[in-house]
């Protein structure tokens, strides 16, 4: 009797270490696949390329510009993130104000596209400039493409 409870010992207790080991790789699959998935996404298949910035407005509060760009893919659009590239190569963050009203989620079709106009408050000068947009594609991340950076003089 002794030695079928030993038995049973002994597979309960590698049955739990195979379930515990299943699950420490499949979190350790996950969290790879959550690091790498993002950087792999906007280098082999971006929601958008070809960005181009056109009717450039420089006054002495900032830029006014609209974007042009293609888009590859349906995703929802989350939003935008822009920085100044200072001389040191440090970037410094600025908020983008839209001049006009949006209220629906630009989604949109995919093909060649114009983005709404955006204005950067620039000090005066020659500013660089760099952009990241931001989709969702529906993956467990939210893909980011950075464009740039745009000189204005």
């Amino acid at each position: 009797m002794r030695n079928k409870a030993k038995v049973a010992a002994k597979f309960a207790i590698g049955r739990a270490l195979a379930v515990m080991y299943g699950a420490l790789v499949g979190i350790g699959f996950w969290a790879i696949m959550l690091m790498v998935g993002p950087v792999i996404e906007a280098r082999l298949y971006p929601v958008i390329h070809h960005f181009t910035i056109e009717d450039v407005v420089r006054t002495p509060a900032g830029v006014l510009f609209t974007p042009h760009f293609y888009k590859q893919r349906t995703a929802f659009y989350q939003g935008s993130s822009w920085e100044v590239v200072n001389e040191d190569g440090s970037n410094v963050r600025v908020q983008a104000q839209l001049p006009t009203v949006f209220t629906a989620p630009e989604t949109g079709p995919v093909g060649p596209r114009v983005g709404r106009q955006i204005f950067l408050p620039l000090p005066e000068g020659p500013q660089c400039f760099i952009g990241t947009y931001f989709h969702d594609t529906g993956f467990f991340w939210q893909a980011a493409t950075r464009f740039g950076p745009f000189c204005i003089r």
